[in-house]
């Protein structure tokens, strides 16, 4: 009986399915361009009821145009066929009894049309809107990825480096926000690196974005950021990991990350600890995280941030270490209690130790003497930390008007010790360099906007103050120490830079249109900068001090829709410059232009042309001598000028075709910078004597082209990436003009497949070439290969292994030095909140390894052999809540 019920229940299943597939009614046709009868691969073909516009049924078309849709719906339906860059076009059709329908579609090409919407495709996994681009997390997910980062890397058109650095269209994104609430200030790394796949539902690439409502549609297309739409299930409870892993030679690395986003508000907790050598913060984050997204409002100009030796030091870890433990600790906080109040605050303290050590042979080429050689061994020991608080609300008072304040504060303290053997010196006496530097910076800015009607208003005003106080003492031989009044080998130098800047600002904003704004800024900015040294014991003492006022009036000319986009503009500014010896005032019409041709949003070209005047270092006025190890500085010259003036072109091509994931952007900049200075060099024995000299105009040029093109028919990625700069700058030598031309080319190739198979791999080259050719010196070249391969296989949905290899080659004049890295990862998923997993990075190298590298710095070469950081393995877990 139970037999013979099955096989009725097969029997009435199969008359259903029979029924049904006779019921359904099959649409089918050619997408083509209008012009040229070209078929449209890609496209885009919806079925859609005439009342709610709710979709029946859809498909893409193939790469001949083609697509085919089936229904069981009749009756009167609109069918509409789109596709990027096309006006779109439907048809009203009516389904009866008929089985098989054909329907055609030639489409025009619309260069002005930037609000289409595409609709969401199975294939894809992304849809388009009014400037923004929507992806699909679980259509990229294949369980492999573990970071943020990983999963963006996965998404067609957008690029994430090894650093965290975010790409998408082929342009920088400012900013990574979490349900539009800011995530540390936006900082790409702390996102990519910090944050858990699991975290994104979806992510929305928005390319006209603005954080002040009262900015919308005054902003041209130059902000590029991504917002990450948070899964539900994160939602109003604590989410997050924590990853622990050890191994041999002492090695560790631990990770915490804790989270918690409602609806109105979001706070998270991070920490890292390591000493792998890993990179924890990265200068492009720390600039983000001082000085935010580039807004419209106020002086343009005032966003940049000079950077000290000392932050530098510690944002740039070198790799020239052996040994190197990082720390780094994070709290954020976001909160919009109401639609008109938002609040943004963090914390964030970094800290660095490392260990160095390197054989440094010179040979000092001088101007009508044989080459002088001498041979040093260096040991370094540095600690680096970094201190940074920020607090950030915008008020929206009324819908006309809104009030916003940002508050920066942050300390970076550096301590470095040498410890030089050098050949000229007796044995006995070593040159010991020990430097302590702390840098205290804070910013302050407030702002009010105000609309009246269809124009805006802004005032600003910001204050800055930044003070680097340092002790540098030098013990050596007292013979080899540039000063005559040395009675013993210790010499203590005390020093305190200080910049204090205010501005203010006010400009207004007319919208004459929807595609034109007109912009007047009028302002003035103060700038006064110190510098204090001293020698303790000594008569050496230093008390410099430079004043800048700068006064402003610009007008700017805006378009920024259709085809032809630019910004058109100039400023005219007074400027003051005082120092103690005498003053200046110059008066300058400084121009700003950019032009644009954007075809469609995947289609544009841009140029770009900048001037801009800044004052020098003040350290270009000291009078006295300043010791650096067994160096002299003299910076006595009153002939130099008191500012430079740089002149900046700029061109960009990008095109970006998301079907047919191919990204090609090409870029190259040209700048000219005048009333420049430059190191002039005497040396004498092992001791440089060094002052500035007025030099001529410096000059860059540079010049990149990448293609990141998916083959289509096969799930298979070729990035080419190409890149030459060439650089004419100037030195002195015993105050003969030296000039250097340098010439560096850089090549990448990679190919990168995406099967749906356990099995894919990465293989790419990467060759940089630097030719470096002074007029009183040797030509320095040298050639940089690696080549690499990663091999990923997703043995089950438990287990991943990746393996990498790569072979590093450095050539120099007639010596070669290789380097041969093997990485290993194999993970193991317990259950969906457990992974245990077995590490090993540069397993080849488990012993201590070096490197060697040729540098030139203006009267000598350098042959540098340094230690770095050995191979190790590590196992771990890693726990999600």
């Amino acid at each position: 009986m139970r037999i013979t019920m099955k096989f009725l229940a097969v029997i009435h299943l199969l008359v259903l399915c029979s029924l049904s597939a006779f019921s359904q009614a099959k649409i089918s046709g050619r997408v083509s361009e209008a012009v040229n009868n070209e078929s449209i691969g890609s496209a885009t073909v919806i079925l859609l009821q005439p009342v709610d516009s709710l979709i029946v049924a859809y498909a893409t078309t193939d790469e001949n145009g083609l697509y085919t849709i089936s229904t069981r719906q009749k009756g009167k339906l609109i069918l509409k066929a789109s596709f990027l860059g096309y006006e779109p076009t439907e048809k009203e059709i009516f389904i009866g009894d008929e089985r098989e329908m054909t329907e055609n579609f030639q489409l025009l090409e619309n260069a002005l049309l930037l609000d289409e919407v595409v609709v969401k495709a199975q294939k894809t996994g992304i849809r388009f809107g009014q400037d923004t681009i929507i992806y699909d997390a679980a259509h990229f997910r294949d369980g492999t990825e573990q970071s943020l980062g990983e999963l963006l890397n996965k998404m067609p058109g957008i690029e994430v480096d090894k650093d965290g650095r975010v790409k998408a269209q082929g342009k920088d994104v400012e900013k990574i926000m979490l349900n539009g609430q800011d995530f540390f200030q936006g900082s790409t790394q702390m996102a990519t690196k910090n944050l858990s796949a699991d975290v994104a539902e979806n992510v929305q690439v928005l390319s006209n974005y603005s954080e002040y409502s009262l900015l919308s549609g005054f902003q041209s297309h130059e902000q590029t950021v991504i917002n990450v739409g948070v899964d539900k299930k994160w939602l109003g409870r604590l989410n997050g990991d924590f990853s622990l892993s050890g191994g041999v030679r002492e090695k560790y690395e631990a990770k915490e990350n804790l989270m918690r986003i409602g609806e109105k508000s979001m706070i998270a907790i991070l920490g890292s600890q390591n000493d792998t050598g890993e990179e924890i913060f990265s200068m492009e984050d720390y600039i983000r995280l001082q000085g935010g997204v580039k807004e419209l409002i106020g002086n343009n100009k005032s966003a940049q941030l000079e950077l000290s030796e000392e932050e530098q030091n510690l944002l740039v870890p070198s790799n020239d270490v052996f040994a190197r433990n990082s720390q780094l600790y994070a709290a954020n906080y976001s909160a919009q209690p109401h639609k008109s109040f938002k609040l943004n605050s963090y914390v964030i303290y970094n800290q660095n130790i490392a260990n160095a050590a390197s054989q440094n042979n010179y040979s000092y080429n001088l101007p009508g003497n044989n080459p002088f050689r001498m041979q040093e061994a260096v040991l370094n020991s540095s600690k680096n930390s970094f201190f940074n608080f920020l607090l950030k609300t915008n008020c929206q008072i009324s819908e006309t008007s809104s009030l916003f304040y940002k508050s920066i504060f942050s300390n970076s303290a550096f301590h470095s010790k040498d410890d030089i053997s050098n050949g000229a010196l007796s044995k006995d006496s070593p040159i010991v360099d020990d430097r302590r530097t702390e840098t205290l910076r804070t910013q302050q800015n407030i702002g009010w906007m105000k609309t009246f009607g269809k124009h805006l208003f802004i005032a600003e005003g910001n204050f800055a103050y930044v003070e680097s106080p340092a002790v540098y003492q030098n013990v050596a031989d007292t013979l080899l120490l540039p000063l005559s009044k040395a009675n013993n080998a210790n010499i203590f130098q005390n020093s305190r830079e200080s910049k204090t800047s205010a501005q203010v600002a006010g400009s207004t904003l007319f919208r004459i249109n929807d595609e034109h704004i007109f912009r007047l800024v009028a302002g003035s900015k103060f700038e006064n900068s110190k510098f204090l040294s001293s020698i303790e014991n000594h008569n050496y003492n230093n008390d410099i001090g430079l004043r800048m006022l700068n006064h402003y009036l610009s007008a700017d000319w805006l378009k920024n829709k259709g085809l032809v986009q630019f910004k058109l503009g100039v400023s005219a500014n007074t400027f003051s410059f005082k120092e103690e010896k005498n003053s200046e005032q110059i008066f300058r019409l400084l121009p700003f232009a950019e032009f644009s041709l954007n075809f469609n949003k995947r289609h544009r070209f841009s140029a770009e042309l900048s001037t801009n005047i800044s004052a020098n270092s003040v350290k270009n006025f000291t009078d006295y001598l300043i010791v650096n190890s067994y160096n002299s500085f003299n910076y006595n010259n009153a002939d130099i000028g008191k500012y430079n003036l740089e002149t900046r072109i700029t061109a960009i091509y990008t095109f970006f075709e998301i079907f047919s994931n191919t990204m090609l952007a090409a870029y190259g900049n040209y700048s000219r910078q005048s009333r420049q200075v430059a190191l002039n060099t005497e040396q004498d024995g092992v001791l440089s004597k060094i002052n500035y000299l007025p030099s001529p105009d410096i000059e860059n040029l540079f010049a990149n082209i990448s293609l990141d093109k998916g083959l289509g028919f096969i799930p298979v990625t070729l990035k080419i990436k190409l890149n030459h700069l060439l650089s004419d700058r100037y030195s002195y030598i015993s105050s003969v003009e030296n000039e250097i031309i340098t010439h560096r080319t850089g090549l990448f190739l990679g190919f990168d497949s995406k099967f749906k198979s356990p099995l894919n791999t990465e293989i790419y080259a990467k060759i940089d070439f630097e030719n470096i050719k002074p007029t009183l010196n040797n030509p320095v070249k040298q050639r940089v290969e690696r080549y690499g391969a990663k091999l990923k296989w997703n043995v089950n949905p438990k287990i991943y292994a990746e393996t990498a290899f790569e072979y590093n080659e450095n050539r120099f004049f007639n010596s070669t030095h290789k380097q041969y890295i093997l990485n290993c990862l194999l993970q193991y998923a317990v259950n969906k909140n457990i992974n245990v997993f077995l590490e090993g990075q540069n397993i080849l190298n488990l012993n201590n390894t070096s490197w060697t590298t040729m540098s030139y710095s203006n009267n000598y070469t350098l042959e540098r052999t340094y230690g770095q950081i050995p191979g190790f393995a590590l196992v771990g877990v890693n726990l999600k809540l």
